[in-house]
């Protein structure tokens, strides 16, 4: 709903007889949508509603041009011969909409390879390609936005912290959305019989990679503890930090993380890096999981990968997805009542989600429409997010991500959208 609203005000679209500073509000309410957006999708074209190819604005500006009012050039998503060198007022929202778009092919790439059920290493090309792109984008990010302890302490105080702790955190979290489906036992694995006929060569290098940048992902939020008092409080840290577990405690239970005594080192430096989501409600059951695995546990049952039934099952997904947009679509009113804005406060419990998922798991599957709930909650996973971990309003979403933070009165809507209104 509120892509189309956007596509009514045109503001997809550069539109020149307003101020630099009304353009560029323009700019972040709709690469704020497309962020979201992209986010919802997980990786499904179906399920996309601001398509890259209806970007026809540059991407946003730094803060220091928003806020004097300067007229910078960013370049476009797309990038073009004209685009060539104009990064000098890039600033970590440009960078992230770059990142989020390429997440979104990352996802889509691992669904297919997933879906068709084929030898991994035949479309090794596409991966190197989409892992040249993510190299790219952070050689392009100058000296003062790289990762390092004097540019967190030069932050630490600063609004824009989180923004510049998401940029690197998700950067590393597309690179293990990237190769995690040659790790076996996990939800978003290859069947075992795939994984069986990829060549062995292959199948370490995408481990090894998965195992590192989970591994970097733990230095970041270490290293964040150290420096600042005050703690990222965004909906993207508790999914790059879950995320991360799941792929460190499995690479425990393999035996990807080196000696016994180096991989207990890890997983306490995990558990240790996990409290940084102790104002997020995704911290319990991250804490669950590390837990499990010290005590030398297994990993447990309700995440552990899908069977071959409920491959089939998500296979088939994209096709009831875009049905049930479609109805979507013609019953707006009714999508409303049952999908508000802001996510309720309450959330399940974690006994009863994995409760359901073990039931699912023993009985035997039957071939029946699954229900809007369960069709969300499907989407909501490969994006990285749970019925349980649904923290925190649009509004944080929007802020979070790369958006505008910000009320408007009356006169500012007048001039952001002319004679439109």
């Amino acid at each position: 709903m509120a892509a189309k609203m956007a596509y009514m005000l045109r503001l997809n679209h550069e539109n020149l007889q307003l101020s630099t500073t009304a353009r560029e509000i323009r700019r972040r309410i709709m690469w704020s949508i497309f962020i979201l957006d992209k986010r919802l999708a997980a990786g499904q074209s179906d399920l996309i509603s601001c398509p890259k190819e209806q970007m026809h604005i540059q991407l946003p500006s730094n803060e220091r041009d928003f806020e004097l009012a300067i007229s910078g050039e960013t370049g476009t998503l797309i990038p073009t011969q004209i685009d060539e060198g104009d990064s000098t007022s890039m600033g970590t929202r440009a960078y992230f909409c770059q990142l989020s778009n390429t997440r979104h092919e990352i996802l889509r790439y691992t669904r297919r390879v997933i879906s068709e059920g084929s030898k991994a290493h035949d479309s090794r090309n596409e991966l190197l390609q989409l892992e040249s792109d993510l190299q790219n984008l952070k050689r392009s990010l100058p000296e003062s936005m790289a990762f390092s302890e004097r540019n967190i302490n030069l932050r630490a105080y600063s609004p824009h912290l989180k923004r510049y702790v998401m940029l690197h955190t998700m950067w590393h979290q597309c690179h293990c959305d990237l190769y995690r489906f040659m790790l076996p036992g996990i939800r978003e694995s290859l069947p075992d019989e795939v994984l069986n006929t990829t060549l062995p060569e292959y199948a370490i290098y995408c481990q090894t990679r998965a195992v590192q940048h989970a591994k970097a992902l733990v230095d970041i939020f270490r290293t964040v503890q150290k420096v600042c008092d005050q703690t990222p409080q965004d909906p993207g840290i508790g999914i790059c930090v879950f995320q991360c577990t799941r792929i460190l405690i499995r690479a425990f239970d393999i035996g990807l993380l080196g000696s016994h005594p180096t991989a207990i080192e890890i997983i306490y430096q995990l558990k240790s890096a996990a409290k940084i989501l102790l104002p997020i409600t995704a911290y319990k059951e991250t804490e669950r999981l590390i837990s499990t695995a010290i005590a030398g546990g297994s990993y447990p049952d309700s995440m552990t990968k899908l069977s071959q039934k409920e491959h089939i099952r998500d296979s088939n997904i994209l096709d009831i997805l875009a049905r049930i947009r479609q109805r979507d679509i013609e019953r707006g009113e009714e999508v409303l009542q049952h999908y508000p804005a802001s996510p309720p406060l309450t959330t399940p419990t974690g006994s009863e989600v994995s409760s359901d998922r073990e039931t699912g798991a023993t009985n035997e599957r039957t071939v029946e429409k699954p229900s809007r709930g369960e069709v969300l909650e499907e989407s909501l996973w490969y994006t990285g997010l749970e019925s349980e971990h649904m923290f925190g309003s649009l509004d944080t979403v929007f802020d979070g991500f790369g958006g505008p933070s910000m009320n408007f009165v009356p006169q500012d809507l007048e001039q952001l959208y002319g004679n439109q209104l």
